[in-house]
């Protein structure tokens, strides 16, 4: 079925092939909970029962946006996703890039469980800088039309990184060392601190930050 698993990677972080997504029909995943009201009449912990508007505009926060006005026509109610196989997700949104596919169903799993943790602050243009930090900024292009967020990031497997078009070896080393470093700091945002360089032809001891360097 098109479920969600675990973390993909291991406690040693190396990459899995294949990915979260399931290609088979089948059993869906449901969910409901209890939580306080919002503006809109919705419980705002019960992902299932966000009406069509806030769905939308969740859609659009999470980076997304481009299927807002699929969403708006196919999901009358968060419990729609959350029944949802990635069959439905192309047939009905559009959604044909496997990356968007993944992003959405991780996306979907965290607002279902109500979680909340670092790697989902880390939003897509985060994960671009990051690209800089660990010297792979020729990737940005790639990673930026999947729009790899920090959930993403956690889950990537080999699969993915082929389709990113990241296939030098050493650059999936650095890649995987890159998230095993944030992995150990639990994804905190600032955990990456660029050193300063010190430019010997200044004698102003201004200091310039290098984004190629963590």
């Amino acid at each position: 079925s098109d479920h969600l698993h675990g973390d993909e990677a291991s406690a040693g972080g190396g990459f899995q092939r294949g990915g979260v997504l399931r290609s088979t029909t089948g059993a869906r995943t449901e969910w409901s909970t209890s939580g306080a009201t919002s503006d809109d009449g919705t419980e705002s912990g019960n992902f299932s029962r966000w009406n069509r508007e806030r769905v939308a505009a969740w859609i659009h926060h999470i980076g997304l946006g481009e299927y807002m006005a699929q969403c708006r026509r196919w999901v009358d109610k968060g419990e729609r996703l959350t029944r949802a196989t990635t069959g439905d997700l192309e047939r009905e949104l559009g959604m044909k890039n496997p990356l968007h596919k993944k992003k959405l169903v991780l996306a979907i799993r965290t607002a279902m469980e109500n979680l909340q943790d670092n790697r989902s602050e880390l939003d897509h243009c985060w994960i671009i800088r990051w690209l800089d930090d660990i010297g792979l900024p020729q990737y940005k292009d790639a990673f930026s039309a999947a729009r790899v967020d920090g959930r993403v990031l956690n889950c990537i497997t080999y699969d993915d990184l082929n389709r990113l078009k990241v296939l030098p070896v050493i650059h999936q080393l650095s890649m995987r060392r890159g998230i095993e470093v944030l992995r150990v700091h639990r994804y905190y945002p600032d955990c990456i601190q660029r050193r300063p360089i010190f430019h010997p032809s200044d004698g102003s001891g201004d200091v310039a930050k290098d984004n190629s360097m963590v």
